[in-house]
C-alpha cells in the first residue's frame, strides 16, 4: 500500500508521478501481492488511478463533507457519485 504519511491534504498524485505509481503496482503484482493506493484522493484522482488497475483504492476525504476526513460526515451522495464514476 502507498498512502500519504502526513495528512495535510496533499494527494498521492501530487507527490508521485503516474509512472512511479504504475511501477509500484507492477512490482507488487509481479511479487504476487495485492496493491492498494490512498492519500487525500479526490474523485478525479480515483478515476486516474482506476486506469492503472490497483486492487484497492482507499478513500475517506473524497466521500466526506467538505473533504474533511476528521470532522466531516460521510455523505451518501458523494459515495454514490464516486461509485458511478468508477463503474463507468
Amino acid at each position: 500500500m502507498i498512502d500519504t504519511a502526513i495528512k495535510n491534504g496533499t494527494s498521492l498524485l501530487s507527490l508521485m508521478k503516474g509512472t512511479e505509481i504504475q511501477q509500484f503496482i507492477d512490482l507488487g503484482r509481479s511479487s504476487g501481492l495485492q496493491v492498494a493506493l490512498a492519500g487525500a484522493l479526490k474523485i478525479n484522482d480515483c478515476i486516474i488511478l482506476k486506469k492503472m488497475s490497483p486492487d484497492i483504492i482507499g478513500v475517506r476525504s473524497a466521500v466526506c463533507e467538505n473533504f474533511d476526513r476528521n470532522k466531516g460526515n460521510i455523505e451518501g451522495k458523494l459515495v454514490e457519485n464516486l461509485k458511478m464514476c468508477l463503474l463507468s
